[in-house]
């Protein structure tokens, strides 16, 4: 599993330079008419790739080598990787046809009840505070528009 994280590390941190590269290019400021540039948002998200990155390197670097510490010999590994790429297959298929917020409601419990395992109360929660987040943090606050269903396009729905 050593290896494998610090491979992923690096590869990881490499594609954040890459992004952060792209981001100078762009501009990735505050334009006091506009709003913000195009490469603000990727830059401070690929920044922050590249410390968590930086860390799981760290940590990799850090620790022992351990025999027989392997993540997907049993079957139990192997079903959370299937669920995980499963959720964001179907997430990457609705966003497409139904926008980001009726993505992220079928998204947010599907993901937080199927492999969190949480209480339905919790589930909601989070749906409903992720999907708010998302609204205020893109829409309100940086006034970047995100794809919506095409009922909203119709005027038949408000998300």
């Amino acid at each position: 599993m050593r290896k494998g994280e610090i491979i992923t590390a690096g590869l990881f941190m490499v594609l954040s330079g890459i992004v952060i590269a792209e981001c100078f290019r762009l501009g990735f400021g505050w334009e006091p008419q506009a709003g913000p540039q195009a490469g603000m948002v990727p830059f401070y998200l690929a920044l922050l790739m590249f410390g968590c990155s930086a860390y799981v390197m760290y940590l990799g670097l850090k620790s022992e080598k351990k025999e027989g510490d392997n993540f997907f010999i049993n079957k139990d590994g192997m079903m959370e990787a299937i669920k995980i790429a499963f959720t964001a297959l179907i997430f990457s298929i609705i966003l497409v046809y139904a926008g980001v917020y009726f993505a992220m409601l079928i998204y947010a419990p599907l993901f937080v009840k199927w492999l969190g395992k949480h209480k339905w109360s919790t589930v909601i929660l989070f749906t409903a505070g992720i999907v708010l987040v998302i609204y205020f943090g893109m829409e309100v606050g940086l006034k970047i528009p995100l794809p919506r269903s095409p009922l909203y396009m119709q005027g038949k729905f408000f998300i």
